[in-house]
């Protein structure tokens, strides 16, 4: 009988030191996604409202945050502050804060 596996058990290696995994990261992370109706999946991939998590894992490291494609191409990259997530989810999908969220 085969087995099924579910999206997050398939992260590839190199997220084995995710943002997921990093409380304090992780804490930064979600307050920054927050005013965009998003979060940082248990797998360290950022999912907006209750759509599919999208194909971008957040990583961690040395006092910096990464943004990596499912084969590990570098997407962005830059210090670990709130600063950088806005960045990333504006430039990258053009995200707006939501009216109503908090900031």
């Amino acid at each position: 009988m085969e087995q099924t596996q579910t999206v997050e058990q398939k992260a590839p290696d190199i997220y084995t030191h995710n943002a997921a995994k990093d409380k304090n990261a992780r804490d930064l992370i979600d307050g920054a996604l927050k005013p965009y109706g998003a979060r940082i999946t248990n797998d360290g991939r950022i999912q907006k409202g209750n759509k599919e998590p999208s194909g971008v894992y957040v990583t961690s490291s040395k006092g910096r945050i990464r943004f990596r494609y499912e084969n590990g191409q570098l997407a962005m990259s830059g210090p670990l502050e709130a600063k950088t997530v806005k960045d990333f989810v504006e430039k990258y999908w053009f995200w707006a804060p939501v009216k109503g969220r908090a900031k």
